[in-house]
């Protein structure tokens, strides 16, 4: 027969010890032994961020901040922003909304690229926009706008 270590975080059974996690796995033990998963924030591939006048569409002349993602598979010949292949920084949600914070004065945010939506960029929008900043896209159309 075996039993529960608790204080070990250990399960002890006639075959050995495992770690509770695994005893609930395999063995299928209550659920108060199951570890809650936990989520891993999305890390970000950022070229950079800065603060300018938006310069394109319906804002045009209104301060902004700018988070430019690294990244876009298009490859066009054309491409004014061929430098955001690189990635200079990778950085999630939380860390991006401290790094503006701490460095911007509140302003709309732009975030561009390379290519927004060729990273999953929901959490980043509901972060900022959790802090009142307004957010705005810059895409070349080319990929699905996430739903929600």
């Amino acid at each position: 027969m075996g039993y529960i270590d608790d204080i070990n975080c250990k399960c002890v059974t006639p075959w050995g010890e495992v770690k509770l996690k695994d005893a609930y796995i395999n063995l299928g033990w209550s659920d108060q032994y199951k570890e809650e998963p936990k989520m891993k924030p999305t890390v970000y591939k950022i070229n950079e961020m800065f603060e300018s006048i938006q310069g394109e569409g319906a804002h045009t002349g209104e301060p902004v901040i700018f988070v430019r993602l690294a990244g876009c598979s298009m490859g066009c010949e054309w491409c004014d922003t061929k430098y955001c292949q690189e990635v200079h920084y990778t950085l999630t949600a939380e860390q991006i909304l401290n790094h503006i914070e701490a460095n911007f004065i509140k302003k709309p945010v732009v975030i561009s690229g390379g290519e927004p939506f060729e990273q999953p960029i929901k959490e980043l929008i509901e972060a900022l926009k959790s802090k009142g900043y307004k957010v705005w896209i810059e895409t070349n159309g080319a990929e699905e706008m996430p739903s929600g």
